[in-house]
């Protein structure tokens, strides 16, 4: 059994950071961040460059651990490493994360068999079909161009089940088509009582955010001696 579908939670829930504070090695980098999405809210993540952004998103998902701060799921703390947190959401930060030496379904297939239980695994030629990569689904990734590799990620997100999204520049490298391939499937994923935090320096069109939340006010300014 696919240990991680198994565990993922399939009831959408309310959720959000509470005081959470984060730093970089020795440097800070933002506190007090909080808010709380009901299903079928998204949150646009903004701020510039270093701001922290990436850091929180991957806080989020339980990669980093923050110094401060909780995250709050249905009434309760949890805790972000948990793996029962994890198989419930699906983070995708802004490097593609496949593996060079495997084709693009082979990529694909490694992805889903983490995400999905076996016998939910869909035929993979029609998503790659429905991600524009119809005709690379057996090119090596390392020969796919950086909006190819990003379609990669669509595919993915298409058959999703995981409730929360996490998703660092979704659209970097993407074309139009893509972009809007994308805005589909985060209106879907809304409709269907789902969540997301997307941080992104273009607008992602296709569902009004809930909330813009400029990081930049929660960072931390050090002070100059």
């Amino acid at each position: 059994m696919n240990t991680a579908a198994a565990l993922a939670p399939r009831t959408a829930i309310a959720w959000g950071p509470a005081g959470l504070a984060c730093d970089a090695g020795d440097r800070p980098l933002f506190a007090g961040v909080g808010w709380q999405l009901q299903p079928g809210q998204w949150i646009s993540l903004t701020g510039r460059n270093g701001v922290g952004k990436t850091t929180l998103l991957r806080a989020l998902a339980g990669l980093v651990r923050p110094v401060a701060g909780q995250v709050q799921a249905g009434g309760r703390t949890i805790d972000p490493r948990a793996p029962r947190w994890r198989a419930g959401l699906l983070y995708l930060g802004h490097a593609a994360a496949l593996k060079g030496s495997l084709d693009t379904t082979e990529n694909l297939a490694t992805w889903l068999d983490l995400d999905l239980a076996p016998a939910a695994t869909p035929p993979l030629a029609p998503l790659l079909d429905r991600a524009g990569l119809a005709r690379r689904g057996r090119v090596s990734a390392d020969r796919l161009s950086a909006g190819q590799k990003k379609r990669v990620q669509l595919a993915r997100l298409a058959v999703s089940v995981a409730p929360i999204w996490l998703l660092d520049e979704p659209t970097n490298a993407l074309d139009r088509d893509g972009i809007v391939l994308l805005e589909d499937l985060l209106q879907a994923h809304l409709q269907a009582g789902g969540s997301a935090v997307i941080a992104s320096h273009q607008p992602v069109g296709g569902a009004t955010p809930t909330r813009q939340f400029d990081l930049g006010e929660f960072a931390i300014r050090r002070s100059r001696r």
